[in-house]
């Protein structure tokens, strides 16, 4: 500030000039010469008033510099807190890297520490690295159970009674259907924030969910009519309101007893064909999985329908064919809250995803929930307990064979044999579920192989081949699938022998491995384990009369192949099972993992003829040395695995240093640039500021100049105000004009149709007068023939007329406009009517012969008047038109 005042130029208005001007006169020269002179810098007005209208300027000038560099303070700090977040988020990052890191390098760390949904009752079991545990390779269980074996509720006689026991309101039903509407909506919502955030590898319901690709989200159709949210923080808060709307409507009393009449309902809707429809489009590979969740919210939220039993089970069918487990396993949990009747591909549906998720506690509270359901409205078909083999076991009262090996397979899945084995007593009633036994036999064939359990196992391959020829009669794949699971539990024990024995026996047989489903939305990948049991499978040559050979007589042919097999594994004795699984047979060759597949752990191949003499030379080599090159074998495996492993954490952090780099050169870039932008800035700012006074005095004439133009416009504004209020006044006079000349006119025309009718009235009275005259003149004429006597009545009448004519010149002279008018004179009183009364008297007294009277006699009338008589009449008639005008 003190530069700023040093730099204004200040006028020096208390400077005295000693030039004289030429014009000064003597006098003045001599006045200044002879007076004391004043002090130099005397303080002056002039001084007070520059300081006073300068402070403003400068004011205004520390203002907007104080706020420029508070401004330039706040984008720096702001740019600041971002670098710093950033650099935050970055060191968070890797040490989510390193600890994920840290987690991998121990034996199966990472599978600790997932939140399966298990609790105490899930029972760990220690498995080798290269076994994935829930692992399903082919289509299992889902198929062959048709949504369409669903029984409708009103074929229950118990909800029939019920339902026409109760009947319900327009208001308790709408609640009921808003109920099952949000419930729709909330698992839509679910689906589509798993879709958006996919299954956090700590916290995922099963191991082989795969992570779908939010980038598939943005190859939906945004031209359709109705969009669903898209941000993420949206569908929590909707999420979180829809459930907020359920818990209250779910305490209703009568939601259960409604059911099956919203049941029945929502079967018969459109929006049943609409998600089958979708459904079967996304089993064909034709829409994707986000195009599937999207397609069910869209249907729902169009239509004002309620989603039945029916929808649930599609959906959840649907998404476990896919490997699709959590979205599957929201759907179940939608439909166990849709309070709707329950039928058994529901019931099965639910067991099948708990088996999925390894969730014996959901599989607790569903068996405890359906076992001891009081309400008939829950299920379509009862539940009972039975007692099996010590245990209390929730069991079908149909017995229906896929719910009990549904039961059996879920009870695998939990860890849970015994139950497993209770149920299985059951179904050996009905030779383990004739149609469907192999799904049976793959399951204890799975279980055993994913615990090791080769003794347990062997009985199963026992079975397996026992009811070959029955599992064929079904399809020749699904023996295929028995094969491919007895295959896979020698490898898994170590049996080499037997897996040889098997598998050339299904080939000298003509089977082949079993078909490969995989449709475009399938994430699951192959195990190397069964990728190595498949392709060896299929490299090797079948009969050349395969596809000529009957079913039956394959099975017949793998029976006969696999008699030896058989009786080997009925001889084993039980003492071998004591050995360590690792040095039970010296027949397994490992293969170590090769360049141009890393991933693969061992691959099991066929042994040569020269390797099994050499073997049976080597039998001679003293027992320590096969278990040193076993061991040394293993060794090897694992040192590759370790090294594919360091390989891969050599990438990662190059990969983050690289990263690192060139996020510190992206900063410098940063940093140099905003330096220039700062020189930048404060180059202007010099320049706003030598021109900051020249805007001043540009704002006062704006000022001024506005001052005017507001005083114009407000002129301009009164005087158009005055001008609208004289139009105004104006018009409303013209308008009362108006209407007082249509009042006239009105009257004129009321006047012009009275005239015309007095008009004709008189011309009316004129035809007859003229034929009175008529008359009048013939009786005259005959009167004259006949004698003196007519001449008497001719005078009178004569008289009579002029004295009436006269009469009326008077009256006409004396009042020529305020005659009356037609209306008001009497017919009767006129001097016309009274003179055509006396001339109708004389005619009729001249008829009868009879004389007149004395004063008729003396006012006498002669007929040659009478034309002064039309001429009265016509001047009488014309009156009351000259009166209108």
């Amino acid at each position: 500030m003190r530069g700023l005042w040093t730099q204004a130029s200040r006028p020096r208005l208390t400077a005295v000039s000693h030039h004289l001007s030429c014009v000064d006169s003597f006098s003045s020269t001599l006045v200044r010469k002879t007076t004391t002179r004043p002090p130099r810098r005397r303080p002056s007005f002039a001084e007070h008033v520059f300081t006073l209208l300068l402070t403003p300027v400068l004011a205004a000038a520390l203002f907007v510099d104080t706020s420029w560099k508070a401004k330039q303070r706040r984008d720096w700090d702001d740019k600041l807190a971002a670098i710093n977040h950033e650099i935050s988020q970055l060191r968070e990052q890797e040490q989510r890297l390193r600890s994920s890191l840290q987690l991998r390098d121990i034996h199966y760390g990472l599978y600790q520490q997932r939140r399966s949904y298990a609790t105490a009752a899930y029972a760990q079991v220690e498995v080798e690295d290269e076994q994935i545990l829930s692992e399903i390779e082919m289509p299992t269980w889902e198929e062959g159970v048709s949504v369409e074996d669903e029984v409708p509720a009103d074929q229950n006689p118990r909800i029939r009674e019920v339902l026409s026991a109760k009947e319900f309101s327009h208001e308790q039903l709408s609640n009921f259907h808003r109920y099952h509407r949000l419930n729709a909506i909330t698992l839509a919502l679910r689906m589509l924030l798993h879709l958006r955030i996919g299954p956090n590898p700590f916290y995922s319901i099963t191991p082989e969910d795969d992570p779908v690709d939010i980038a598939a989200l943005d190859s939906l159709d945004p031209s359709s009519s109705v969009s669903l949210p898209t941000d993420t923080d949206r569908l929590v808060q909707m999420l979180a309101l829809t459930r907020k709307q359920m818990r209250s409507l779910r305490k209703l009393d009568d939601l259960f007893y409604a059911a099956p009449q919203i049941q029945a309902q929502a079967n018969r809707g459109a929006l049943h064909r609409t998600i089958q429809d979708l459904t079967v489009e996304f089993d064909a590979g034709n829409v994707s999985l986000p195009g599937l969740i999207e397609g069910y919210g869209k249907a729902i939220l169009r239509s004002k329908e309620v989603p039945s039993i029916s929808v649930y089970v599609m959906l959840i069918r649907s998404l476990s064919k896919v490997g699709s487990y959590s979205l599957a396993y929201h759907a179940a949990a939608a439909m166990k809250n849709s309070t709707l009747p329950l039928s058994d591909p529901a019931i099965f549906y639910m067991l099948l995803q708990i088996g999925r998720a390894c969730d014996s506690r959901s599989l607790n509270n569903l068996l405890h929930y359906i076992a001891n359901s009081d309400n008939p409205l829950n299920l379509i078909h009862k539940w009972e307990k039975a007692r099996v083999h010590g245990l209390d076991l929730p069991v079908p009262a149909t017995l229906n064979p896929r719910l009990l090996m549904a039961l059996v397979y879920v009870a695998l899945r939990c860890e849970q044999p015994d139950r497993a084995e209770a149920w299985l007593s059951l179904l050996r009633e009905a030779d383990y579920g004739s149609p469907w036994k192999d799904d049976l036999f793959r399951s204890f064939l799975a279980y055993h192989s994913q615990h090791g359990n080769w003794e347990e196992g062997k009985k199963w391959i026992q079975r397996s081949v026992n009811h070959a020829l029955s599992i064929a009669n079904q399809s020749i794949d699904r023996l295929a699938r028995v094969i491919y699971r007895m295959l896979d539990l020698c490898v898994r024990c170590r049996k080499l022998a037997e897996y040889t024995a098997i598998l050339d026996a299904a080939v000298e047989s003509g089977i082949g491995p079993p078909p490969v489903q995989k449709s475009q939305n399938d994430y699951r990948k192959f195990h190397p384990r069964t990728r190595s049991i498949l392709l060896e499978w299929e490299a090797l040559p079948l009969p050349d009369n395969t596809e000529a050979c009957p079913v039956i007589d394959k099975a017949k042919s793998f029976q006969y192949a696999c008699r030896s097999l058989l009786e080997q594994l009925a001889q084993t004795p039980p003492a071998r099972a004591t050995k360590r699984e690792g040095d039970a047979d010296e027949d397994l060759i490992l293969m170590a993992s090769t360049a141009s597949n890393p991933n693969q752990r061992y691959a099991v191949r066929r042994r040569e003829q020269d390797s099994v003499h050499s073997n049976n030379a080597s039998a001679l080599v003293p027992a320590e040395v096969e278990k040193l090159q076993s061991k040394l074998a293993e060794q090897d495996v694992l040192i590759s695995e370790m090294k594919a492993r360091l390989d891969l954490a050599l990438l990662r952090q190059n990969s983050h240093e690289k990263e690192a780099a060139g996020r510190q050169e992206r900063w410098i870039q940063s940093a140099a640039r905003v330096a220039q932008e700062v020189r930048e800035t404060k180059e202007g700012f010099e320049k706003l500021q030598g021109r900051f006074e020249a805007q001043e005095a540009i704002i006062l004439q704006l000022k001024v100049r506005s001052a005017l133009a507001a005083s114009r416009q407000q002129s301009w504004l009164e005087d158009d105000n005055e001008r609208s209020q004289k139009w105004t006044e104006s018009t409303v006079q013209m308008t009362e004009q108006l209407e007082q000349l249509k009042d006239g006119f009105q009257k004129l025309q009321r006047l012009n149709e009275m005239y015309e009718q007095e008009r004709a009235q008189t011309r009316q009275e004129i035809a007859e007068l003229k034929a009175a005259a008529r008359l009048v003149n013939q009786e005259s004429q005959r009167c004259q023939d006949q004698g003196p006597a007519t001449g008497t009545v001719h005078r009178m009448l004569r008289g009579d007329a002029s004295a009436r004519s006269e009469m009326a010149k008077k009256q006409e002279s004396s009042k020529p406009i305020d005659v009356p008018t037609t209306k008001t004179v009497s017919r009767e009183n006129g001097p016309l009517l009274s003179s055509s009364k006396a001339i109708r008297q004389a005619l009729k007294a001249q008829k009868k012969k009879t004389p007149m009277s004395q004063p008729q006699e003396s006012s006498g009338m002669d007929m040659n008047d009478l034309p002064a008589d039309e001429d009265t009449l016509r001047r009488t008639a014309t009156t009351p038109k000259k009166r209108a005008k």
